[in-house]
């Protein structure tokens, strides 16, 4: 795995995502912290990432216990991914 930047806030890795007819490498950030593993809902339509509705949206919090200003969650993805240098 190539470490990007580790600070004391995150650590960024890069991973490649592969889409419905392309693959795109990025930086990631790794979040040990994090229940659940979040990606932006623009990068999956700019990578024709399908979305899947939820049955059930729940809300997100963050680490003060205040929600989140994103709302709640009302998709799920299934996106593979190499993480590796």
């Amino acid at each position: 795995m190539e470490i990007i930047k580790n600070n004391n806030d995150h650590i960024m890795v890069k991973i490649q995502l592969h889409g419905e007819r392309q693959s795109v490498t990025m930086d990631a950030m790794i979040d040990s912290g994090a229940t659940e593993d979040f990606i932006d809902g623009e990068l999956c339509n700019k990578h024709r990432i399908k979305k899947i509705k939820t049955k059930n949206p729940w809300e997100i919090y963050r680490a003060d216990g205040k929600p989140s200003a994103m709302g709640p969650v009302t998709d799920m993805m299934k996106v593979p991914m190499n993480i590796r240098s």
